[in-house]
């Protein structure tokens, strides 16, 4: 490796991929000092920048999902460069497909990085520092989010059933009720996704049984109760979720349908959570510190494991209201199938834990996980 190289990648490692502007234009100004021939520095910034997207492109990083990380962690403005970028190296990752070119045209006009100027310098070393760290293994075509056919009619059908229950839920000012109507979305889930198990293959199913995969951004603050809250979710739609913490985004592992469920019931139960957690107003300790922070970290995590108890209950109980002799191998089978492509995507797994350092918090978050009674599903009307 050149000298410009080996210099390029040690300013990228030690910028890493939450480095700020600010710091990626010192470092594109220490470059420039430290590889003055003319043009090294581009050519190993470029060399560099294609080395880091071809694990990216093939390991299932969408034109649409490197925007999407972009922008969050590097900012919104940055869209033609990425459609560049992409359209640039689009050959090793499967990108003449039809799908990838419509993301590609949402992009915008593409824009190529001018190395030359020292903003496209730094905005390169971000580029390349976020890239790089992006989960990725390669991960077969069709199992590729953005090569999925859209789910069918009655699973649409059903969808906008479970968005009006949980539309209710979050408008409501008793958390009781909120609850309810939950836990009755995550009945209807459960109902029409062992429908869908049992019919796999045959004339009545109208969704692919390909499982495939969803990335859910997080936003700060409390990361990883919100990642908690992802996962247990996901467990109870016979869904995966791995989270990085890097980057504050969860990988969801399922079929289709399970997948824009477990979604829609996400975002639902985070704005639950996020409401009943304010309501409990800020906290301090006996010499007047706060313990807002601790509080609140506490009450979301203690939320998430108790409200993937009540909904895995309820999944258990459609399975068992099911009775079907073939339900449970096709359950099985499922469940192969996505142990199978989470460990293709993450091949490194390792488990990790929450400290619950806020008792009060814990109590708070179980309570309001807790409040609805599951015999009010009957007077939910849909």
């Amino acid at each position: 490796m050149a000298f410009a190289d080996l210099r390029v990648v040690a300013h990228v490692r030690a910028l890493g991929p939450r480095g700020s502007e600010e710091e990626a234009r010192r470092r594109a100004a220490s470059l420039r000092r430290e590889c003055p021939l003319p043009g090294a520095l581009e050519q190993a910034v470029t060399d560099l920048l294609t080395r880091v997207l071809t694990p990216a492109l093939r390991g299932g990083w969408g034109p649409a999902e490197l925007a999407e990380a972009v922008d969050r962690m590097i900012g919104s403005s940055h869209r033609a460069v990425v459609s560049g970028l992409v359209l640039a190296a689009r050959h090793v990752g499967g990108g003449h497909t039809a799908a990838w070119e419509a993301e590609i045209s949402a992009l915008g006009q593409p824009r190529q990085l001018a190395l030359g100027d020292d903003g496209d310098l730094s905005l390169a070393l971000r580029l390349i520092a976020l890239v790089a760290a992006l989960p990725a293994a390669e991960v077969p075509v069709q199992r590729r989010a953005s090569e999925q056919a859209p789910i069918g009619s009655r699973a649409s059908a059903k969808l906008a059933q479970v968005r009006a229950l949980l539309a209710k839920a979050e408008a409501t000012t008793f958390p009781e009720e909120g609850e309810a109507l939950s836990a009755k979305a995550q009945e209807l889930i459960s109902t029409y996704s062992l429908e869908q198990l049992l019919h796999l293959g045959d004339e009545h199913g109208d969704d692919r049984s390909t499982t495939t995969y969803r990335r859910v951004w997080l936003d700060a603050p409390y990361l990883d109760a919100k990642a908690t809250l992802v996962d247990e979710v996901a467990g109870a739609n016979r869904c995966r979720a791995v989270y990085d913490t890097r980057l504050g985004v969860c990988t969801v592992v399922g079929s289709a349908f399970d997948l824009d469920a477990a979604e829609l019931m996400i975002t639902s139960l985070l704005a639950q959570a996020q409401r009943a957690m304010l309501a409990h107003g800020s906290r301090a300790d006996l010499a007047g510190r706060s313990r807002t922070r601790s509080f609140r970290q506490s009450f979301l995590l203690s939320f998430a494991v108790h409200i993937g108890q009540r909904l895995r209950r309820v999944t258990e109980e459609s399975v068992t209201a099911a009775a079907a002799p073939a339900l449970l191998p096709a359950i099985r089978d499922h469940e192969v199938e996505v142990d199978e492509l989470t460990a293709m995507m993450f091949p490194n797994l390792v488990e990790k834990s929450t400290a619950i350092t806020n008792q009060e918090g814990w109590a708070g978050g179980r309570a309001a996980a807790e409040l609805a009674q599951l015999n009010l599903f009957d007077e939910v009307q849909t």
